[in-house]
């Protein structure tokens, strides 16, 4: 990888990102920024348990990196009404899942995307241009 500061992958799933995780968690992040379920949900892949392979994924990160600080941003809408209603449901949950893990000694915060991207800022119906990335 070019540059070990950033990584995406395209198409990932929630337990695919854990993966890739395991290759670059070695590298000691102090702060990870994580959105993952986009896929989960455009893919209607088993959505109701998403927040579950969410929280085993921040499980997972913090057991590699102790004290590492992970900010989880709630992901941006959909222009598909049935992925939208997905995504709606999974970013309620995601806060739920953050608190427990505040609750349980993680340092995790959750982002509000929905009241910064719209649907007007996605160059597919589903992920952001540039302007709705910045």
């Amino acid at each position: 990888m070019t540059d070990n500061f950033n990584e995406g992958h395209p198409g990932a799933v929630i337990t695919q990102i854990a993966q890739y995780a395991r290759l670059s968690l070695p590298e000691l992040p102090n702060v990870v920024l994580l959105m993952a379920g986009t896929n989960d949900m455009n893919g209607l892949v088993n959505i109701t348990g998403a927040p579950a392979r969410l929280a085993d994924l921040l499980d997972e990160i913090n057991a590699a990196v102790p004290g590492v600080t992970t900010v989880v941003a709630q992901l941006t809408p959909a222009a598909n009404a049935t992925v939208e209603k997905a995504i709606e449901d999974f970013n309620a949950e995601i806060p739920n899942v953050v608190s427990s893990k505040v609750a349980a000694g993680q340092k995790v915060s959750v982002v509000n995307m929905m009241d910064y991207v719209t649907v007007n800022d996605l160059k597919d119906g589903l992920h952001p241009t540039d302007h709705g990335v910045v």
